[in-house]
């Protein structure tokens, strides 16, 4: 195997394990019990800061290891913009009729929505900026990042095995830890389906810039939409 390919999977791993360490762990909380921080006395607008400020440090954090990659990725997305999205646009289309058909065929079976999507929809309600924040800006820089970026520095060689890894492990990151009932794991194939469509046109377009933008897209309209009928 060639060094490249080698420093490739290793950057893979240490992006991976920084994000779910950073993100599955109370390392947040340990920092602020370091430096003598009563977290629970904080206002929730206070709370909520902090995480943005944490996670955009993870931002920085996976953005060191994939530095050469970002800059020369995001030169060419911006030279050629209107290409990208005008090629790649129908890709995000086709996720979200593909999603809106597994969730009616899912409820049929389950009842409610899913978990994960309850969850974003009452912090919604109680912090709509923070969530927007998050889920429009944050989230899909993270998310593509992990499940794109990094899985496909491991996975160079097979794109099928890509596709399918990172699409079922973005499926999965939605929905475990969050199920109370057996149909709530059904969800995994509606949360796979935008992971399989982003990993495919990671492949395709060879610019992360790409799958960053339409989940970007993807989650902004969700959360808009959301937003709205709160109104």
């Amino acid at each position: 195997m060639k060094k490249n390919n080698i420093n490739n999977i290793l950057k893979g791993f240490l992006a991976i394990f920084i994000y779910f360490y950073a993100s599955a762990t109370n390392f947040n909380i340990w920092i602020l019990d370091i430096l003598h921080l009563n977290y629970t006395k904080w206002s929730n607008e206070v709370k909520c800061a902090y995480s943005i400020i944490y996670q955009l440090f993870i931002c920085i954090a996976i953005i060191s290891i994939f530095y050469k990659s970002y800059k020369e990725q995001f030169i060419k997305f911006i030279k050629n913009f209107k290409n990208y999205i005008s090629n790649y646009i129908k890709y995000w289309f086709m996720a979200l009729g593909l999603m809106i058909l597994s969730n009616i065929i899912i409820q049929m079976i389950a009842s409610g929505l899913a978990p994960n999507e309850q969850a974003v929809r009452d912090t919604l309600q109680l912090e709509p900026l923070y969530t927007f924040i998050v889920s429009v800006i944050i989230a899909p820089f993270l998310e593509e990042s992990i499940f794109r970026l990094s899985i496909r520095k491991i996975i160079s060689k097979c794109n099928w095995l890509f596709i399918f890894i990172s699409g079922l492990s973005f499926g999965l990151l939605h929905v475990i830890g969050n199920t109370a009932v057996w149909t709530d794991w059904l969800f995994i194939v509606p949360y796979s389906i935008p992971g399989i469509i982003f990993a495919y046109t990671l492949v395709k377009s060879d610019n992360i810039f790409v799958p960053i933008s339409l989940h970007t897209i993807h989650n902004g309209i969700l959360v808009t939409i959301q937003l709205l009928t709160m109104l």
